[in-house]
């Protein structure tokens, strides 16, 4: 593998930054995700694939789990494979 530049270094590291920052944010208490789905009468989504129960429908928003099940864990999944490539463990 080719060695980075300590400028390059220097700019996936602040990439690390503020995707740990991020993913701080996201995962407080506080911050709640949510997404619109069209919901049919019985509760199903639009492709009928997900029951929404009643006490969670808002306006046709659903909650979205931070964690697992949505394209969010993307950015836990970021961070982690860079700070692994940035800081390996040898």
């Amino acid at each position: 593998m080719a060695t980075l530049t300590k400028k390059q270094r220097a700019a996936l590291e602040s990439v690390l930054y503020h995707l740990n920052r991020a993913s701080k944010y996201v995962r407080e208490d506080s911050t709640v995700l949510g997404r619109k789905t069209a919901l049919c009468s019985d509760g199903l989504g639009s492709n009928g694939l997900v029951y929404v129960a009643p006490s969670d429908r808002t306006n046709g928003i659903v909650s979205v789990n931070k964690e697992i099940g949505s394209d969010i864990t993307g950015l836990y999944q970021a961070a982690s494979d860079l700070e692994r490539f940035l800081f390996p463990t040898e």
